[in-house]
C-alpha cells in the first residue's frame, strides 16, 4: 500500500481489492481509499472518503461498496465506477469492529 495503516476495511471488488479507512502509521484517522489490482499487482490511490470512518464494517453489494457504522457513525457508499464516495443517513448509535455480511 502507499498509505501505511490499520485497522483499515478491505473488499473485493471483481479483480481489485479496494481498501479504506483505518489509522495510519501515526495513530489518526485516515479518509484515504486504496486499490490493489490483482492483475497488475500494483497499487492506486482512489479518492478520498467524505469523512473518516474508522472501525467501521464494510460490504460489496452490487456495483457499490458500503461502510457503515464505526465510532465515527459513518454510513457512505462508494462508487468504483466514477471514484465516487456518497454520504448517506447517519446510523444512530456508534459501534466499532461490527462485521458487515452480504
Amino acid at each position: 500500500m502507499t498509505t501505511p495503516r490499520y485497522g483499515h476495511r478491505s473488499v473485493l471488488v471483481g479483480k481489485h481489492v479496494i481498501v479504506v479507512g483505518g489509522k495510519d502509521g501515526n495513530n489518526k484517522a485516515t479518509a484515504s481509499t486504496e486499490q490493489f489490482s490483482l492483475t497488475k499487482h500494483q497499487w492506486l490511490t482512489l479518492g478520498d472518503m467524505p469523512e473518516v470512518c474508522d472501525l467501521s464494517a464494510a460490504v460489496s453489494l452490487g456495483q457499490y461498496i458500503y461502510l457503515v457504522g464505526g465510532f465515527s457513525r459513518s454510513c457512505l457508499r462508494y462508487d468504483p465506477a466514477t471514484d465516487s464516495w456518497r454520504k448517506l443517513s447517519q446510523p444512530r448509535l456508534e459501534h466499532g469492529n461490527a462485521p458487515a455480511v452480504m
